[in-house]
């Protein structure tokens, strides 16, 4: 697959070290039926670790949160068209962002990422369990604030796109949510995309920790879209082109039509370069 270099950059194992850790890397692959795609990955982008680290999310991020979520909000296509700003939408954003905290509970994946040099936070990855029935959650849900107009035109279009998953899977109870993906767009260069979006989501793992068989997101941007695809996620629901915004206007989505992104978690895999890092002993 590579050759590994006098240029390799994480020289904390000496040679016979690397290459026990590199074997049981390539065991743990095997053994979770990950491609060899994931150890490239690996491989390829060894150097965000020097550059960046992640956090599980907690309260205190809350505000940091909250400032990415101004970034989020200009390049978002339903925002976009909608016209909607985090000043519009601040309560149900603090909603959105108080759910995944209080879901860390059960599955602590929620993440916010820094910048090591800067210590600035530069984006953040929401996923979590839904459940049909609210009063089922193992963790107490977040109030629900009063939607405003600008709100109501956002987030019942999102709503809309995500709730046919109740219809496809009528027997479900709990769907594992992809709420977001966002990095600063001064960094998304850097490969981080392509790694964070699976990282340390161990579906199989999820699954049982959650009781929720399928993977569900939203794909709103040309780049998630495509993304998910290549990763084997099938569309199981797409949306009109077009949304209504907060004067009832019908206008189009700038990045085309929305899909619900969805994969059976029992027996799949993710392009999850954590175990590979954790191998080779360049995480905890």
């Amino acid at each position: 697959l590579f050759q590994i270099s006098d240029t390799f950059d994480f020289p904390l194992l000496s040679l016979a070290a690397f290459k026990m850790s590199m074997h049981k890397a390539i065991r743990y692959m095997r053994d979770h039926k990950m491609t060899a795609k994931t150890l490239e990955l690996a491989i390829k982008h060894r150097r965000i670790l020097k550059e960046f680290r992640f956090e599980k999310i907690r309260s205190h991020h809350l505000p940091q949160l909250m400032d990415l979520s101004k970034g989020f909000f200009e390049d978002e296509s339903l925002t976009s068209a909608t016209q909607s700003t985090i000043d519009d939408c601040a309560r149900m954003m603090e909603f959105v962002h108080s759910y995944a905290i209080a879901a860390q509970k059960v599955t602590d994946r929620s993440m916010i990422c820094f910048h090591r040099e800067s210590e600035y936070p530069i984006g953040f990855r929401l996923s979590h369990p839904v459940y049909r029935h609210e009063s089922t959650a193992p963790f107490p849900i977040p109030v629900l604030p009063l939607m405003n107009k600008q709100e109501l035109s956002l987030f019942s279009s999102l709503d809309e796109t995500f709730n046919q998953v109740w219809r496809i899977f009528p027997d479900e109870e709990v769907i594992y949510k992809g709420e977001v993906c966002y990095i600063d767009r001064r960094f998304r260069s850097a490969g981080l995309f392509q790694v964070w979006v699976d990282y340390d989501l161990d579906f199989p793992l999820i699954a049982e920790e959650t009781g929720a068989r399928y993977f569900a997101a939203v794909g709103t941007a040309l780049q998630s879209k495509g993304m998910y695809l290549q990763r084997g996620f099938h569309s199981a629901y797409t949306s009109p082109s077009t949304v209504r915004d907060k004067q009832g206007n019908e206008v189009p989505l700038p990045a085309g039509e929305m899909k619900l992104l969805v994969k059976d978690m029992v027996d799949a895999s993710t392009i999850d370069v954590h175990p590979i890092w954790k191998a080779l002993r360049w995480v905890e």
